[in-house]
């Protein structure tokens, strides 16, 4: 861990993180986020057609999107969202996993200004004695233009390192990051019954 802002030695590690129990446990809530981003997309859109460009700073789309995300996530989930102590979004449904909300680059990473807290998320590390819920960034990616969303993902990082990132869009199709998504089964059909074709008999001449 060279060039970080702090000391890492006074930092406790996070529980590893299993993608596909990730999969499994947040399924449902991860294809609400992807529509919540999509609705966020809209409302940000709306915000800035009454902005003239000229009065549009760089990091403002970023912004309106991330204070709708976030706030709809609340919104939705109030059950299991709470604030960090530097007051971002979390949502954690059972202490093993804890989620942030960030738009992504072309490389699937969160950006953001270095701090010594940004730091010890990206690096999987928490300060003794608090919980060691893996860190997991949800997420999507823009075109240069920032007219249409190209990408929803769930991504964990150590460091530079992506560990994994799952494709939310194809969760539950036959081409999903994992086996995780849950599968209902078929039941077998029922074998096809043989018609019987009923003939009437012809009388002989001599019963007529």
């Amino acid at each position: 861990m060279t060039g970080l802002l702090f000391d890492p030695s006074k930092y406790e590690k996070r529980k590893a993180a299993n993608q596909l129990q990730f999969e499994k446990n947040y399924y449902v809530i991860l294809l609400k986020i992807k529509s919540i981003i999509d609705e966020s997309f809209q409302e940000t859109q709306k915000v800035l057609a009454q902005i003239p460009p000229a009065c549009r700073d760089k990091s403002l789309f970023a912004m309106l999107m991330s204070g709708f995300i976030n706030g709809y996530v609340r919104q939705n989930f109030p059950e299991c969202t709470s604030f960090d102590v530097n007051g971002r979004t979390l949502l954690s449904k059972d202490k093993k996993f804890a989620l942030y909300f960030k738009k992504l680059n072309n490389k699937k990473r969160p950006d953001n200004v270095k701090t010594e807290y940004s730091e010890m998320l990206y690096h999987q590390l928490t300060m003794p004695g608090d919980e060691k819920s893996s860190v997991v960034f949800v997420g999507y990616t823009i075109d240069e233009t920032k007219a249409a969303i190209t990408g929803y993902y769930s991504v964990c990082l150590e460091g530079d390192e992506i560990l994994w990132t799952t494709d939310i869009s194809t969760l539950g199709n036959d081409n999903s990051a994992s086996d995780a998504a849950p599968v209902v089964p078929m039941l077998p059909l029922a074998p096809k019954k043989d018609r019987v074709r009923v003939v009437a008999k012809k009388k002989k001449s001599n019963e007529e």
